[in-house]
């Protein structure tokens, strides 16, 4: 996420360091000047420091509250009575075949694949119930 108000002064910043005083409008380096002083909170000249300070700061911040989507989708699925993971990835396959009508294809690959592989899993008890329960098998 960024801060939209030091993103602002960071953006004045470096149109004054990187861009050729002459070529910006007298009025708009006024203006960029400005904003990079109020930050400052001075009125007086700015020096190359300062404006090099400014220009190379970090203007994102952390979003603490940020879950990614696909992290939700995981969630969800988990949960009981949603049938498990096992049924997000076969929902996934089918519209991956829908979609995308693959020609050709490998000759084991199939829409249950994992549910196959974790069921025998299963009956060799090389899978922990945890991990069951998060697929949709227990």
């Amino acid at each position: 996420m960024s801060d939209p108000e030091l993103r602002s002064v960071q953006s004045a910043a470096n149109a004054l360091v990187h861009h050729s005083t002459n070529k910006i409008p007298e009025q708009r380096r006024q203006e960029l000047t400005n904003i990079v002083q109020r930050f400052y909170g001075t009125e007086g000249p700015l020096t190359k420091e300062q404006l090099q300070e400014v220009s190379s700061m970090e203007s994102r911040v952390p979003n603490k509250d940020y879950e990614p989507h696909g992290h939700k989708v995981v969630q969800f699925f988990s949960e009981q009575g949603t049938g498990g993971l096992v049924t997000l990835e076969r929902m996934w396959r089918e519209h991956f075949l829908t979609t995308m009508r693959p020609r050709f294809m490998p000759e084991l690959w199939s829409v249950s694949h994992n549910q196959q592989r974790l069921t025998i899993r299963k009956q060799e008890n090389r899978i922990r119930q945890q991990e069951l329960e998060m697929a949709g098998l227990a």
